[in-house]
């Protein structure tokens, strides 16, 4: 990544991946018929992010994306039994 000296061409780089995945995983769950919401999104991100283990930390975050683990866990989750439990 290329940093400029405030550093918002990082975080921008940043959430354009993040939005990237996040799209990714959507258009998985739509195919499957569930209309993932963005709570879902950020939850199967940050639970397959490499290092997520070690928890949130505000300087680096959940840890490092892993998209495929994000889909590995997105295709493990059942959404017809999360709508339907009160």
């Amino acid at each position: 990544l290329i940093v400029d000296v405030s550093g918002r061409r990082v975080v921008f780089q940043v959430v354009s991946l993040a939005l990237g995945a996040a799209a990714l995983l959507a258009a998985r769950a739509l195919s499957r018929g569930h209309d993932l919401t963005g709570a879902e999104a950020k939850q199967l991100l940050t639970a397959s992010a490499e290092g997520a283990a070690r928890g949130h930390d505000h300087g680096a975050g959940s840890g490092m994306l892993d998209i495929p683990a994000a889909l590995r866990l997105l295709d493990q989750t059942d959404f017809h039994e999360r709508e339907t439990t009160p």
